[in-house]
């Protein structure tokens, strides 16, 4: 049987599926709000040496899972497994000397391994991983519109949510895509959340597949890569409609080595045509995939990670 056959979809709708997003022009993007990413020269002594150390709010448990650069700052996310942590928006303009702008705690706010902003209705919100007790959990929602005086605004638990284990029926990480966001569910595989209004966020289907633990969902265009998290397994769908799913043939496939030997990634990401999946073991690094043709992926190449560290 193929695995496409196994594939078991349940969306049940509650409305109808949003038309597709409309995105202004770039030279019609207002002015950034912090000062961007950095803007000075350092002298050759000076490379890869610490210089400035990130830290959270006053009960950072320091579990810093990644920072993004949003609007002219840089983001940094503080929470563990377990729940209970914040945000900092920080100027990055001299990485050696940030200053912060502004912070945020939240009991409920869980580790995050993506960040998914949107903006809707003139305000800017962010997606993260929520987790109240062992069966309620979900996605949580922050206003960030003012950096300086970001909120916890709301959050909806989702269904089959368990913990503690972190990885198999928590949500993992988000994305947004116009007033659609998708939340990776692990073995409860992707949940497809209507954000129209993210006050009030409803749960509008649940993809599960079979053998498949979802980590992330990355979307360019119409198609949508669902990686894993700790596995080789990845599937493409097209998602022209963004509340359905639908398997892209042959975009069901294993990620592997240049000898064809199946290799396990953390996390992925996708960049333009490329599929960047993280290598588990053997130095890690990226495994890197062609997806321009989404019925057929194609192996690119994998950096000598260890040998450019060696290097440095």
């Amino acid at each position: 049987m193929s695995r496409l056959v196994l594939a078991a979809l349940t969306l049940s709708a509650v409305a109808c599926a949003p038309e597709p997003h409309a995105y202004p022009a770039p030279d019609a993007h207002r002015a950034l709000t912090g000062p961007g990413g950095p803007q000075v020269s350092f002298p050759a002594d000076a490379l890869w040496q610490d210089c400035a150390p990130l830290l959270g709010g006053e009960n950072d448990e320091q579990h810093h899972n990644l920072v993004v650069m949003r609007d002219g700052l840089l983001v940094l996310p503080w929470a563990p497994e377990d729940g209970g942590g914040g945000l900092s928006f920080y100027t990055f303009d001299d990485p050696c000397a940030p200053t912060l702008v502004g912070e945020v705690w939240a009991d409920f706010m869980r580790e995050s391994h993506t960040l998914a902003f949107g903006e809707v209705n003139g305000r800017t919100y962010l997606a993260v991983d929520y987790h109240e007790s062992e069966d309620v959990g979900g996605v949580g929602f922050f206003d960030v519109t003012d950096p300086s005086d970001p909120k916890w605004v709301s959050q909806l638990a989702l269904p089959d949510y368990h913990y503690p284990d972190a990885y198999f029926r928590v949500v993992l990480s988000t994305f947004w895509l116009g007033d659609t966001l998708y939340a990776a569910g692990g073995l409860n595989g992707v949940y497809v959340l209507d954000v129209s209004d993210p006050l009030n966020p409803a749960l509008v289907g649940q993809h599960t597949v079979v053998g498949h633990m979802v980590g992330a969902v990355h979307v360019v265009g119409d198609v949508a890569m669902v990686s894993s998290a700790g596995l080789s397994r990845t599937i493409l769908y097209d998602v022209s409609e963004p509340w359905t799913l639908s398997p892209i043939p042959g975009g069901d496939f294993y990620v592997s080595s240049a000898d064809e030997e199946l290799k396990d990634y953390y996390f992925a990401s996708l960049a333009g045509k490329y599929g960047l999946f993280a290598r588990k073991s053997d130095g890690g690094g990226p495994i890197i995939y062609d997806l321009s043709d989404p019925t057929a992926p194609t192996f690119v190449g994998e950096p000598p990670l260890k040998a450019a560290t060696a290097a440095m």
